[in-house]
């Protein structure tokens, strides 16, 4: 495979290598971060890391090379809501459906916080005797 030409400004990890793990691609993933080993740790749009960004696809085996290589299971990143609001990775999965990657996260070190509790509706659940709630219910 051919090197490709990034031209070092910030806008190369927004546009191209984030892009490249969000797809699943790993050969070009692997490439960016053997060249560029600290973009395993940026933040890009949204406060989203390439790790954010694979997981929330469900694209398994880049997740699994980003946390041989030291990705952060637990950096939050911005969910398109009305509100823009900070998740991690494993709630990012969760709500996407992807469950196989989250249980990877959670085998991993990922933590399941107070706040990816509540966003998931687990929080009620435990309380409601494990149900979601509907209807009327469903705005306490």
């Amino acid at each position: 495979m051919s090197q490709k030409q990034l031209t070092g400004k910030q806008s190369d990890f927004l546009k191209i290598v984030v892009a490249t793990a969000a797809r699943g691609d790993l050969e070009s993933t692997r490439e960016f971060v053997d060249n560029k080993p600290e973009w395993i740790h940026t933040v890009g749009s949204h406060g989203r890391t390439m790790l954010w960004e694979s997981a929330y696809r469900g694209k398994q085996e880049v997740v699994q090379f980003l946390v041989e290589r030291g990705a952060d299971v637990n950096i939050c990143g911005c969910h398109y809501t009305p509100h823009l609001v900070e998740i991690s990775p494993y709630c990012a999965t969760q709500l996407a459906g992807r469950h196989d990657v989250a249980a990877y996260l959670l085998e991993n070190g990922a933590t399941v916080d107070i706040h990816s509790a509540a966003y998931l509706w687990e929080i009620y659940r435990w309380w409601n005797g494990g149900h979601r709630p509907t209807g009327r219910d469903a705005t306490l």
